[in-house]
């Protein structure tokens, strides 16, 4: 009889038993030695002829969202570029909330808009009309080119800006109110000093904060007795907010 061939299964057992016989099993990470970088001899965690240890990922919290600080000198040399960029462009406007709204606008999709017309009005100046200042549209175009290239670099920037002021203002907020939880509960406890200093925080907690009244409040609506001797309401309401009056 022929001799049956080995199992995957007993080829992959014999495998892992020649690895382990050779003493050196596969392991993660590196052999520690003398001179491994960023260690010391005193690292807590480390082991005699043991191995360097993963990294371990670093988990942003609800309360630590950014960890950064700004020097003072770099605060001034910012500010300093900012102001020579706003010298830089002395014709720049604002506008209102309202005029944005109702100004007509080059959206997204009218991109290829200024091409198109740049080309066809060069070509046909009899078709343009004469009110139109063909000198001072041109100025607009290439402005309107340049600021773009200039928003596409500041806008991410500012973003940036107001992302980080967000997560700043989030970790401050909750080391607030973690400390003023805790002055809570010290000046329950008598605690000397809490008592002032729960205070004169908790105005900035207010309690059973309640919403503003709506300016224009809904007028019930009053039927006079004379009408409701005359008049059924329908049993059939289409919607809270309407009823249909049946006359007897």
């Amino acid at each position: 009889m022929l001799a049956q061939e080995p199992s995957a299964e007993k080829n992959f057992g014999k495998l892992v038993t020649k690895i382990r016989s050779l003493g050196n099993p596969p392991v993660m990470g590196t052999p520690l030695t003398w001179d491994t970088p960023n260690l010391r001899w005193d690292t807590p965690g480390l082991t005699w002829d043991g191995m360097v240890p993963e990294p371990q990922p670093t988990h942003r919290t609800m309360d630590n969202m950014i960890s950064a600080t700004l020097s003072a000198a770099d605060k001034a040399a910012i500010l300093t570029k900012i102001n020579e960029i706003k010298a830089l462009l002395p014709f720049l406007i604002n506008l209102t909330v309202e005029e944005k709204s109702s100004l007509p606008k080059m959206s997204t999709f009218r991109d290829g808009m200024d091409a198109a017309f740049a080309a066809e009005m060069a070509a046909h100046p009899e078709l343009v009309p004469s009110f139109v200042d063909t000198a001072e549209l041109a100025k607009d175009r290439t402005l309107r080119s340049d600021l773009r290239d200039i928003y596409a670099e500041l806008n991410p920037l500012t973003e940036g800006v107001d992302d980080t002021m967000t997560a700043t203002g989030v970790d401050t907020y909750l080391g607030y109110l973690s400390t003023y939880n805790n002055v809570k509960q010290a000046a329950k406890r008598n605690v000397p000093g809490a008592n002032s200093m729960n205070d004169n925080l908790k105005r900035f907690f207010p309690r059973g904060r309640r919403s503003s009244a709506p300016t224009n409040p809904i007028t019930p609506l009053t039927i006079p007795r004379e009408t409701r001797k005359r008049c059924t309401i329908s049993s059939r309401v289409p919607s809270p907010w309407s009823y249909a009056l049946t006359m007897r």
